[in-house]
C-alpha cells in the first residue's frame, strides 16, 4: 500500500516467507544494515509461514535486497500465501491433489480448500485417525503397523500411496504423527 504524508510516500510491501526458520531471517535482516531512518522491516511468525514486512519511503531497494536475501523463502508478495501458490501450480499442470491425516484430523484439507476455487484441484481429504481406518481405506498393511507403528516414515509412505491408488488424484499427501497435549511429533 501506499500513503501520502506531507511531500512524503509512505509505502509498506509484506513478503511471506516458508521454510526458513524465524530466526534465520531475523538474523539475515540484522545483517543487511539498512538505513532505518528511510525504512523499517520487522517479521512476525504467522504459522505455518513468517511475515516481513517493509516500511516506510522508498522500499524498493530494501525489498530488492531482502528477494536476494531470503531467496527461495519467499513465496509472496502482497497477499499471495501458501495455498495461492499451490492453486496455481495444480491448475497450470491440470493436476489433482489429495490428503490422507491422521493426527492433524482435517486441518490440511481445510487449509488447502479454504481459497476459492480449491474444486477445480482438490479431489478429497481422508481422515484415518484408527489403525483399522488406515488399513480399510488407505490399504495401509497390518504388518507395517505392528513392525514400525502408526506413526513412522513407512506408514505415512503406505497412506500415500494407497490414497494415490484410490483417489485418481496425481498428487497425494499424508500426515501421521503425535499431537499434543504432552507434545507432538
Amino acid at each position: 500500500w501506499l500513503a501520502r504524508t506531507g511531500d512524503m510516500t509512505q509505502e509498506q510491501i509484506i513478503f511471506t516467507c516458508f521454510d526458513m526458520p524465524e530466526a534465520t531471517i531475523g538474523q539475515k535482516i540484522d545483517d543487511m544494515k539498512l538505513d532505518s531512518k528511510k525504512v523499517r522491516i520487522g517479521y512476525r511468525i504467522c504459522f505455518p509461514y513468517v511475515e516481513v514486512k517493509v516500511s516506510g519511503i522508498d522500499c524498493k531497494a530494501a525489498s530488492e535486497r531482502i528477494m536476494r536475501e531470503l531467496g527461495k523463502a519467499v513465496i509472496g508478495k502482497g497477499t499471495t500465501t501458501l495455498q495461492d501458490i499451490v492453486s496455481k501450480l495444480l491448475i497450470k499442470n491440470g493436476m489433482r491433489i489429495a490428503t490422507a491425516e491422521s493426527c492433524t484430523g482435517g486441518s490440511l484439507a481445510g487449509t488447502l480448500t479454504d481459497i476459492p476455487g480449491a474444486s477445480n484441484w482438490f479431489e478429497r481429504g481422508v481422515i484415518t485417525y484408527s489403525n483399522a481406518s488406515k488399513i480399510e481405506m488407505l490399504g495401509v498393511s497390518h504388518t507395517t503397523l505392528e513392525k514400525h507403528g502408526a506413526v513412522s516414515e513407512e506408514v505415512a509412505h503406505e497412506m500415500a500411496k494407497g490414497l494415490l491408488e484410490r483417489s485418481g488424484a496425481d498428487i497425494a499427501i499424508s500426515l501421521t504423527g503425535i499431537a499434543g497435549p504432552e507434545g507432538g511429533s
